[in-house]
């Protein structure tokens, strides 16, 4: 169609301010992603390794005021699943910011250890979609 443009992005009603949430969950999945890379035995190459170690420091940060984040999750969550984001949810995201970022600095992980990184990346995995900013990307067509 001619005078007719293709928008990605979220719809302008659907737009809102950033909060730490969205950089929080933001930072979870690279985190993840990078968990995973490793698990499959992908190289990581010096930039990567020093933005896992920025960004377990950020997630780390991010979680120091855990009960109130847990109220906003509690208001923003998508699905009506009840899942139970309790300290063991915080647990294990304390736990796969500090085996990511103890890979980043060279320390190995032996087999149990791995087993224990893949099962808490799977964990997680599991409850983030439920746990996913208000806003998703869409598409649109704009004139």
């Amino acid at each position: 169609k001619v005078g007719y443009m293709l928008r990605l992005g979220s719809n302008l009603f659907q737009m809102r301010t950033v909060r730490d949430d969205d950089i929080l969950i933001s930072r979870l999945r690279l985190l993840i992603v990078m968990a995973r890379a490793y698990l499959q035995d992908t190289s990581l190459g010096n930039y990567s390794l020093r933005s896992i170690i920025r960004n377990a420091g950020q997630v780390n940060y991010f979680l120091s005021d855990w009960h109130a984040y847990l109220d906003r999750l509690e208001n923003n969550r998508k699905s009506p699943v009840n899942i139970d984001t309790d300290h063991i949810f915080y647990q294990r995201i304390k736990l796969l910011s500090v085996m990511v970022k103890s890979i980043a600095q060279g320390n190995p992980l032996g087999i149990r250890r791995k087993a224990a990184l893949k099962s808490n990346v799977q964990y997680i995995s599991e409850i983030l979609p439920y746990l996913q900013p208000l806003h998703r990307t869409a598409l649109s067509v704009v004139k």
